[in-house]
């Protein structure tokens, strides 16, 4: 660097261009002695930062013309009032090592001409100068550029380098000094070169390791060296120091190489691999490719050993069976320069030659004979055959008899037809029985007939029936033109429709047109060969016996038709007093009686009238329905005279003297009902049993109790049944009427 042009300015303050829209991509490199990453991008500023070095432009209008262009586009940005501008860029190369940073500049060639600019920067790691800007400034004619360097705490300082191998540590760059043994940025890498190696296959054996191993030779009996996983032992440094030889076991697959001196440094080959060996014999035209154990052939040879001819046979074009020239169409362009030779079956083709100069066509000659054959073409130990790839040719029928109308007579080239076709080429169809001429017309081009309109069938051999037996309801006779009408059609030309039974003429007539039968009033069926019962026997009630025309009525109906409805009662209903409803098959009682069959009395005495003990007209109380003449009372061993039926609830009779309290019965013929105690005969001490505080209690018995009180006179009269009534009277004195 031009130390004229070198100053310390104080750290800028570093400022985003909001009108610039970045695109980074980044570069990074990894050597023997750096491992260094920066970024360029299209920003503005070049600056060293914790994590690298960055490098960043962006377009903007110029300060400065740069030759002839007129667009005056520059690349700049501001640092404070420090401003670096370039001309339209060429091309610009950045370098780096732990010698410094290069950058190299190439603006674009005006009138006047921009200079290349280079520009070598160390950084290191000086704390004194730690974010301090160094820069570098040059303007030749109207190029200027400026460079800038931000110096940071970026620097290793030697933190890794190994102990066992530095010598030395550069503070101020943070690089290690390596001894003899080592290299790298660390000194962890043996200072020595694998060339190649020479590996065994994969059933094990010796590794042989060329290259440069002088540096490390002193050290060799501290030198291990592992493939993979596995150790290589009995290990010997060749006394010229470019071979390393040990013994591996079998293992398979590339592996990594690795040489260790014991104490952190390392070199790795990463291209081993264990050989596998190919099965077959693949020279003189090809070698093993032992990575794989396959054969990888030369140009003129393929297949799995390189013994087959490189060449590709796409078609032939034979000859006829006298013989003559062969032709062969393909790619032969990989074995033109080979001496080839052709067999065709058992034999040799002589005169082989390449028919183009693109070694498309290869031809040659080839004797008589016929059928099928392979070919085979060689040259020395190579060979391709092709089977069934070649038929001789054979004489040519007119339109090879239209296959498979005839066959063809390769020696004579006259067709024989088969039955069904004629002509020179077997071209046309016979039609069937030459149609039966004079009853049809043969169209030889189909082999199909046209029959006239009396005639039908292949040959036109077979005589019209009327109406064609309207098919399929007949078949026709062609010998004799007559049909045979099926079971279900009648008439010459099958054309009508069989009605069942004929509809049992003369039970109905037959509709030929529909096949249906319409029956007279007395019948029905489809083919009416039924009798209608009477009134259908009212259905659902009964079912018709349809050959008798008598109906079967279900169990709840009667009658011819089925038409009355009877339903026997289940239980059988007293005779006296009930009858069977056939409607629903219960019994219906009379007014005395009720139950299934009526075989309960209703009969019932609620209460009646007390009397006094002359006797007389009392009423009784109860339910009698609707009694019949026979009907009696008794009260106690006392016949009731004069009994009169108000009502179903009401009864009427006259009774004699008598005392004491009695049973009431009544019978009606077979029905009786016996009231314990609902009579009382009355004496004066049953009349007023109590007279208290004014008060009188008594029994009321449906007659008339007369009470007299002193300056007024009352009457109650009671009609129902026997009452404890309490008779609020004020005054002590009371008369009985």
């Amino acid at each position: 660097m031009d130390n004229n042009n070198q100053s310390i300015r104080n750290s800028p303050t570093r400022k985003n261009n909001p009108n610039v829209n970045s695109k980074n991509c980044t570069y990074s490199g990894t050597g023997e002695d750096y491992n260094f990453k920066f970024d360029i991008g299209e920003v503005d500023w070049l600056a060293f930062e914790y994590n690298g070095a960055i490098i960043q432009f962006s377009t903007c209008e110029a300060a400065f013309d740069c030759g002839q262009d007129k667009n005056k586009t520059s690349v700049c940005w501001k640092y404070f009032n420090d401003t670096f501008s370039l001309g339209y860029a060429n091309n610009s190369t950045v370098s780096y090592s732990k010698d410094g940073l290069k950058i190299t500049y190439i603006s674009q060639k005006g009138y006047k001409g921009c200079e290349t600019y280079t520009t070598n920067i160390r950084y290191g790691c000086d704390s004194f100068s730690s974010y301090q800007p160094f820069y570098y400034n040059k303007t030749v004619e109207n190029c200027n550029f400026e460079i800038n360097l931000f110096s940071t705490w970026v620097c290793q300082k030697c933190p890794n380098c190994s102990k066992t191998h530095r010598t030395s540590c550069d503070d101020t760059s943070g690089w290690c000094t390596c001894d003899s043994y080592t290299k790298g940025l660390n000194c962890d890498q043996l200072n020595a070169k694998i060339s190649s190696v020479l590996t065994p296959t994969i059933s094990g054996g010796d590794v042989t390791m060329s290259g440069d191993f002088s540096n490390i030779y002193n050290i060799r009996s501290s030198i291990t060296i592992s493939i993979g996983t596995s150790i290589c032992n009995s290990i010997i440094f060749s006394s010229n120091k470019s071979q390393i030889k040990c013994t591996i076991g079998a293992g398979k697959g590339n592996q990594q190489l690795k040489l260790s001196d014991g104490n952190g440094a390392t070199l790795i080959y990463d291209e081993f691999y264990y050989r596998v060996p190919c099965s077959v014999e693949c020279s003189p035209f090809g070698k093993c490719n032992d990575r794989v154990g396959i054969c990888i052939c030369n140009d003129v040879a393929i297949g799995t050993d390189c013994k087959t001819l490189n060449l590709q046979l796409d078609s032939v074009i034979s000859t006829l069976v006298t013989g003559g020239q062969v032709y062969l169409n393909g790619d032969f362009s990989k074995v033109k320069d080979q001496s080839l030779t052709i067999k065709i079956g058992n034999q040799q083709c002589s005169n082989v030659k390449f028919n183009d100069n693109n070694f498309k066509v290869l031809e040659c000659t080839i004797g008589a004979g016929e059928g099928i054959k392979d070919i085979i073409i060689s040259s020395g130990l190579l060979s391709f055959s092709k089977a069934n790839s070649f038929e001789y040719q054979y004489y040519k029928c007119p339109l090879d008899c239209s296959t498979p109308n005839g066959t063809c007579d390769d020696k004579t080239g006259i067709c024989a037809c088969n039955n069904e076709h004629f002509g020179n080429a077997c071209e046309f169809i016979k039609c069937p029985l030459g149609c039966s001429t004079p009853n049809g017309t043969c169209d030889i081009n189909t082999g199909i007939c046209t029959c006239n309109n009396e005639h039908f069938g292949d040959g036109c051999e077979f005589i019209q029936c009327p109406l064609d037996c309207s098919t399929p309801n007949g078949i026709c006779d062609g010998n004799t033109g007559n049909c045979t009408c099926d079971s279900e059609h009648f008439g010459n030309g099958c054309e009508f429709i069989q009605c069942p039974l004929d509809c049992s003429t003369p039970n109905g007539t037959c509709d030929g047109n529909t096949g249906i039968c319409a029956c007279n009033n007395e019948h029905f069926g489809d083919g009416c060969e039924y009798i209608k019962c009477p009134l259908d026997c009212s259905t659902p009630n009964g079912t018709c016996d349809g050959n008798t025309g008598i109906c079967t009525c279900d169990n709840e109906h009667i009658g011819n038709g089925c038409e009355i409805r009877f339903i026997e009662c289940k239980d059988k209903c007293s005779t006296k007093h009930g009858i069977c409803d056939n409607d629903n098959g219960n019994c219906k009682c009379d007014t005395q009686t009720k139950g299934l069959t009526c075989e309960e009395s209703r009969l019932l005495i609620e209460s009646s009238d007390s009397i006094n003990s002359k006797g007389g007209t009392i009423n009784i109380i109860g339910y009698f329905g609707n009694p019949t003449s026979l009907l009696t009372i008794k009260i106690g061993e006392s016949q009731c005279k004069n009994i009169k039926v108000f009502n179903e609830t009401t009864l009427k009779c006259d009774i004699g003297e008598g005392k004491g309290i009695h049973n009431i019965t009544i019978i009606d013929d077979d029905l009786s009902f016996t009231a314990i105690n609902k009579f009382q005969y009355l004496d004066e001490k049953t009349k007023i049993s109590k007279i208290s505080r004014g008060s009188i209690a008594g029994i009321v018995v449906g007659c008339v109790v007369a009470v007299s009180l002193i300056g007024s006179i009352a009457f109650y009269y009671y009609h129902h049944k026997n009452k404890k009534v309490n008779l609020f009277i004020s005054s002590q004195n009371i008369k009985l009427k």
